[in-house]
């Protein structure tokens, strides 16, 4: 925050790995694809991107290139997305 000494920085890492994610949500991930990382590697990201005094900082390919695709072409980001959204939908809880 400017002039106050204060800073703020945004991190997005992709999934991560931890006790907290049940197991459907591991099959979920195996079922679309999708990357997974271990705490300690999000972790030491995070404080290289806080060293190196970053506002905004993303983890992982192809999420990084995915971030820049959505600020030029959001429709296509969000029609893939959509794609994604109809099988991780099979993996959610039932109500």
């Amino acid at each position: 925050m400017d002039g106050s000494g204060i800073g703020v920085s945004y991190f997005a890492p992709r999934a991560v790995k931890t006790g907290a994610n049940s197991e459907a949500v591991y099959r979920m991930a195996e079922a679309t694809k999708m990357n997974m990382d271990e705490p300690q590697d999000v972790a030491r990201f995070i404080v290289r991107s806080v060293i190196k005094e970053k506002a905004v900082a993303y983890y992982g390919w192809p999420e990084k290139l995915f971030v820049r695709i959505n600020a030029l072409l959001p429709s296509l980001v969000g029609g893939a997305l959509r794609k994604q959204n109809r099988i991780m939908a099979r993996f959610a809880p039932k109500a």
